[in-house]
């Protein structure tokens, strides 16, 4: 029978007619649901319903003072820590620091800790032995070893601020107590302790009836007064639900709890004598499923809720799936057979708002308040919140598309809000740009948020788990808004959007469901209590069950330990204690979890696991590798072959009138997959920004700037020195005019600032330095820059000759000393030397030398234009200009390549293999197999490199 049956049919048997005296006290209000259910089942007669309360609430009835929200606690904590410390830290760098100090306090008093003996400041030894007088030797040397490490007599800087700190503890708590009982309010762990000490002290009671205490294991040191006194003062009982496995065992971390209690003469009578052994005697099975991938695990259990819904008889109430983390909800509910008719589901557990469209939306908007600059219609702000917000899904349509394209088109740094308005005027969702394109006075932020979200608001008949999130969003804004009006400084107001970002991305929305007929999804605490026929647990890797200790605290783990605060083995023991009582009745358990050596998001099997394995009758648990179908272990880059249809598109690309350019050669080169998605397929790669100049940008710049300064030259005969070094003089205003074209932007003050004015000042130098490189040359003609050069090749393929167009555009041809030179402008890393043609072609040479290739399918295409004059080819790159030994030209063995003509037909010999290759028809389009070519590729998502 389970445990709340079990206790119903005892009371129904015990108090009969007399039900309605009994006050039933349980870990949550979800339990006392399911009793009720269980006792009015049991009942033959119609009675009164006993009362029930959560143990928060009975804490409430003693001591019912107000208690606001954590957002208006944290800020009272930071007017506390400014008051007692003098230090003006804004409220935004307190806001974490605050939460966690909020918790210390919260656990301080629900553990009965004295607090002046907590907070005490302990110089030295002597002063630690005496504050801790009364102390086992046991903690005293845990205490010990922790301040041993603090020693003050060679105290470093971080070492003196946290004694500074540790000092100011007490007084911040106490005016912090001082604040709050000004404004009439509490929080939870004062609420417990001042109701635990007025239970001590005689300044109230338990109500009249017969208080029952069902089903607790953790109990603080406040709950534990409480049950104690009223065992004490024979009102109170209590029934553990507990089982002889982990009880009676000493190594068993499920029992550690129970054991305690058992030690202590006022609560070891409530024990039973012998535990039940529902492990030891039960039939249950308990199955340990590895998924290959961690995002698959809800798709296996989906599955498995099907099976035991339509092919082994269950219902939705015999089945409960429980979380250890929330990451996996909404992959869980779209896997669900949602498709069953009698399938219903009801969710109790906390779920991140942070993982809520609504949230990504306010927390770009709060972006834009914080970092906008300007007044009135010349506000600009930087793109990444601008992008977020035209990528957003409740904004996001052709109109917010065209205008991200175009800003990433030209690389916009900065946004103005009122550009950006006018843009979007066509767009649908306009209205809401209008709220959000605008900047704020502190005053009117809480106002505009609910604007905003009053053009989000759900459909009224959506009663499902988002329309929950929405209004739970919206309360946060009301509450923000009064503490807006009512309690913040105007220099702590001017921080707002910071420090509420912070506190949304930490709020957790809890689903309080109420449907116990229905399928069970909740987290491990919320089990407590509840039995099912199959549980289902998901994610039982370390780190998620049991979790990672939360290792945020101002009071260090020795210290907790000697003071019986809550330390990571407790976590550990209440989550084994979870585990083991809901195997306790259920007749079949399926336990998931993704291992560390296999796909994306496996870790360490939980230890758990191990135990279970270890300890457990072989005939009741086993591990069974879960096959899916569309999983697989390792997912490999795709190959292809051509269809008639993309070979036609290839033929296309071949003798397009512009060419095929080298940039195209040089990736089929390095990766046939990725030239069959980007001149095939044509995938457009996904739009690129950086808030700095990126690398294709810089090239833009840099190439329109020197075809800026050289234009007076070209083709005007021998430049001379005096002139070339003249325009020097113009670099400034060349490189504005640059900046424009390539950035399409006239504004420049709001682009090139921060690191874009260092990449200016780069640039300047290159420029000069050309300049000055160019001026020492003799005899220097400038032929042409920018310009395309086009000519075509015959190569054989399906059956017959075909012609194919190769060109591109050359940065600058020039001629020194009556030979003329390619010259190519390079701000990357490219190397000048070549150890021979053949290798400028082998794609899978890691090494290969791209920028070189390049430059000799340009002089292969000068020298069939213009036949018979002398080239050389040469880079001029960042990383060798501006050394004195600097020399452009391409080399081989380190010599310089003086002329190149001698070996343009070998060249041509190769260009016509790579072309036959190309239109092979049984050609395999297959990905690189140097990785390292995958790390920036756009299309590794797509081949699975990513």
């Amino acid at each position: 029978m389970y445990f709340l049956d079990r206790i119903a049919k005892e009371l129904v048997d015990k108090y009969g007619q007399d039900m309605g005296q009994l006050q039933l006290v349980f870990p949550s209000r979800r339990t006392g649901q399911y009793l009720l259910k269980a006792i009015a089942e049991h009942q033959s007669k119609v009675s009164w319903s006993p009362g029930f309360y959560s143990i928060e609430e009975l804490f409430r009835v003693w001591v019912p003072t107000p208690q606001p929200d954590r957002m208006i606690l944290i800020t009272f904590l930071h007017k506390a820590y400014q008051e007692v410390s003098g230090q003006p830290e804004s409220l935004d760098s307190f806001w974490f620091w605050g939460d966690m100090l909020l918790k210390d306090f919260d656990a301080v008093d629900r553990g009965m800790v004295n607090p002046e003996k907590l907070f005490k400041a302990i110089k030295d030894q002597q002063e630690l032995d005496a504050f801790f007088e009364g102390l086992g030797e046991t903690e005293l040397e845990a205490l010990r070893l922790f301040w041993k490490s603090l020693d003050t007599s060679n105290t470093s800087a971080e070492k003196q601020a946290f004694l500074t700190l540790w000092e100011l503890l007490l007084p911040i708590y106490r005016h912090f107590h001082h604040l709050l009982q000004a404004q009439g309010w509490i929080y939870a762990g004062l609420r417990y302790r001042q109701a635990a000490e007025g239970l001590l002290q005689g300044k109230w009671g338990f109500p009249s009836g017969t208080w029952i205490f069902i089903g607790f294991n953790q109990l603080t040191a406040a709950e534990q007064i409480v049950v104690k006194q009223g065992i004490l003062l024979k009102q109170a009982q209590v029934y553990w639900d507990i089982d002889a496995w982990y009880v009676n065992d000493p190594e068993q971390e499920a029992g550690m709890f129970i054991r305690r209690y058992a030690a202590d003469p006022v609560l070891k009578p409530t024990l039973p004598e012998e535990p039940p052994r529902y492990i030891e005697q039960g039939t249950g099975t308990w199955e340990i499923r590895e998924v290959p991938v961690k995002t698959a695990q809800p798709r296996a259990a989906g599955a498995l809720v099907h099976s035991l819904l339509t092919q082994q008889g269950y219902q939705p109430k015999d089945i409960g799936i429980i979380l250890p983390g929330e990451e996996l909800l909404y992959p869980l509910l779209n896997s669900l057979p949602l498709s069953i008719p009698e399938l219903k589901i009801n969710l109790t557990l906390g779920f991140p708002l942070k993982n809520t469209p609504w949230y990504s939306l306010i927390s770009y908007w709060l972006r834009l308040q914080q970092e906008s600059q300007g007044e009135q219609d010349k506000t600009w702000v930087g793109y990444s919140p601008v992008q977020g917000l035209l990528q957003h899904p409740f904004l996001n349509d052709s109109i917010a598309s065209s205008v991200l394209q175009e800003l990433s088109k030209y690389n916009r740094i900065r946004v103005s809000f009122t550009a950006l308005k006018n843009q979007l005027k066509e767009s649908i969702h306009y209205p809401l740009w209008e709220l959000l394109l605008e900047k704020i006075k502190p005053s009117r932020a809480a106002e505009r948020l609910l604007n905003i979200l009053s053009l989000l608001e759900p459909n009224p008949e959506d009663k499902g788990f988002l329309a929950q999130f929405f209004y739970q969003l919206y309360a946060q804004v009301n509450i923000f808004q009064e503490l807006l009006n009512t309690h913040l400084s105007e220099e702590e107001i001017i921080q707002w959007p910071s420090f509420f970002r912070q506190y949304l991305f930490q709020l957790r929305i809890p689903f309080e469901g109420t449907g116990i007929d229905a399928m069970q999804i909740m987290g491990p605490l919320e089990s407590r209590n509840l039995d099912f026929k199959v549980v289902i647990i998901l994610s039982m890797e370390e780190g998620s069950f049991p979790p990672q200790p939360d290792a945020g605290s101002f009071i260090p783990y020795n210290i907790r330990n000697g003071f019986h605060l809550s330390v990571p083995r407790d976590q550990d023991a209440a989550f084994a204690y979870y585990l083991y009582r809901l195997l306790q009745h259920t007749e079949k358990g399926y336990l998931f979890y993704t291992p560390l050596s296999e796909g994306v998001g496996g870790r360490e099997p939980s230890r758990f696991l191990l135990q279970l394995s270890a300890e457990f009758p072989k005939h009741r648990i086993f591990s069974t590798p879960e096959k899916l179908s569309a999983v697989t272990l390792k997912l490999q880059p795709p190959t292809l072959k051509l269809s008639v249809a993309e070979r036609n598109k290839l033929l296309e690309l071949l003798q397009r009138e512009k060419g095929l350019s080298p940039s195209a050669i040089n990736t089929f080169l390095d990766c046939r997959l990725k030239f069959y998605y980007q001149y095939i397929a044509r995938i457009q790669e996904p739009a690129a920004f950086s808030e700095e100049l990126d690398a294709r940008s810089l090239g833009s710049v840099l190439h329109k700037l020197m075809e800026i300064l050289y234009e007076p030259f070209c083709n005007t005969g021998i430049v001379s020195p005096e002139k070339l070094l003249k325009q020097k003089e113009k670099i400034t205003e060349a490189l504005n005019t640059a900046f424009e074209e390539v950035l399409q932007e006239k504004d420049l003050s709001q682009t090139l600032q921060g690191r874009n004015l260092l990449i200016r000042s780069v640039l300047e130098q290159y420029a000069t330095q050309i300049i000055d490189t160019d001026a020492k040359l003799e005899d220097l003609k400038l032929i042409a820059q920018e310009i395309s050069l086009v000519h075509s090749i015959e190569v054989s393929a399906f059956g017959e000759k075909i012609s194919v167009n190769i060109g591109g555009k050359v940065d600058r041809i020039d001629q020194v000393k009556g030979i003329n030179r390619i010259i190519d402008y390079k701000t990357g890393k490219d190397d000048t030397e070549i150890k021979s043609l053949s290798l400028l072609i082998e794609g899978e040479n890691e090494k290969r030398n791209k920028a070189a290739f390049q430059l000799w399918v340009y002089a292969w295409v000068w020298e069939k234009l213009n036949p018979g004059e002398n080239l050389t080819l040469g880079l001029y790159t960042v990383k060798d200009l501006f050394q004195s030994t600097f020399d452009p030209r391409l080399k081989k063995e380190k010599q310089p390549v003086e002329i190149v003509n001698p070996f343009l037909a070998d060249f041509e010999n190769l260009l016509q293999d790579i072309l036959t290759t190309l239109l092979d028809p049984d050609l395999e389009i297959s990905a690189t197999e140097i990785l390292t070519r995958c790390s920036y590729c756009p299309y590794a998502g797509i081949c699975h490199r990513d």
